[in-house]
This record gives structure tokens, sequence and C-alpha cells, in this order.
């Protein structure tokens, strides 16, 4: 299923739909913010059994300059900001395509949940938009497309709020390159931690 793929699976097959993004980056750089270490390895998961299962892909070494984050093999780059009101962030992906991809990040500790696949668009998620958003967010193949600043924080905080539904990515991450990723990943509440 497509929200077990790695982000980089996500950038190269998400572009067609069931994914919100703009034609060009959104967040400038003088607004990023930086929440993730200087430099970390991400380990994916897999959902499994009402838990996440270390995944056999590959871990992605990521390290930051300026404001983005790079992955090592310069695949991707990652850049964050602020979603005022929520506990999560904005995260933008940008990889050999011309769009930008956009979710929310979730840190809890050491692990990342990122929403950024949608599976399902709400009756409720395009309603009741201010005149000046509404011409700025469009519809198209199961996604989302929005062409404004003003536009990408409102579907963020409907997707945030759960009006735009998503199945969570979720990651491991380190500063140690020799760390071991534990095996499972359990929810509790409204987190997700080791498995004891």
């Amino acid at each position: 299923m497509l929200h077990r793929l790695p982000l980089l699976a996500i950038v190269a097959l998400g572009l067609s739909g069931c994914v919100i993004s703009s034609p060009e980056q959104l967040i400038d750089p003088a607004e990023a913010i930086t929440p993730l270490p200087d430099s970390f390895t991400m380990y994916p998961y897999a959902e499994r059994d009402g838990g996440y299962a270390l995944s056999s892909d590959a871990p992605v070494v990521y390290t930051r300059d300026g404001t983005d984050y790079f992955a090592g093999d310069d695949s991707l780059i990652l850049r964050f900001a602020d979603l005022p009101g929520h506990e999560s962030h904005v995260i933008s992906v940008q990889g050999n395509q011309a769009n930008t991809l956009y979710g929310t990040l979730e840190v809890l500790g050491d692990i990342l949940r990122i929403r950024i696949m949608l599976s399902e668009i709400g009756p409720d998620a395009l309603r009741d938009l201010p005149a000046e958003i509404s011409g700025a967010i469009h519809a198209e193949d199961g996604g989302l497309i929005v062409s404004s600043r003003p536009a990408l924080d409102l579907v963020m905080a409907r997707l945030a709020e759960g009006q735009l539904v998503s199945s969570p990515l979720v990651a491991w991450i380190s500063t140690n390159p020799d760390a071991s990723p534990p095996a499972t990943l359990v929810i509790e509440g409204d987190t997700i931690v080791p498995a004891p």
C-alpha cells in the first residue's frame, strides 16, 4: 500500500494524485524551522498488526544545510514550518520532480509521524473556504493542488484536524549512525513508542 512507501517512493509515485502539492515551494527559507537534529538517520517502519515493524527499506541519512535537510543521496530535500494552533509542523518534500509535496510532521521523541498521503478527502474538508483562498485550492486525481501560502496553511490545518484523512508514515531517527532501531513500535493513546 502507498502509505507504507518511503518518502522517495511517494515523491516518485505520488505526484499523480493522493497528495497535497504545489508547482513551487511555498515555504520561504526565512520562515522555515529546524525541528530535527542537524544530522540523523531515518529508519522507516511499515504498519503491521496494529503497530509498526521495522521496514526492510534502507535507512536514509539527512543532514541540515541552512533551513533544509538533504538526503545523503541527494534524492530529497525536507523543509519544515510551524503550523499555528497545532502541535504538528508542516513538512515539504522536494525530489527530482518539479512539484513540492506537503504534509504534517509530529515529533514524538525519536519517532516521527508524517501524514503526507491522502486516503480520503472528507465531505467537509473543502467547505466554507474563504473567498481569497478558494481559488488557490484545486482537487485533482484524489489529491489537492495549492497555489498560495494561506491555502497551504488552511489545508495543513484540516489535515492535522482529520478533515483530510491520511494514513501516517512512521520512522525512528537517531543521531548515532551505529544505533539499533527498535524492531517494533506500538500505538499508545495519541503517541507511538517502542514496543516493550
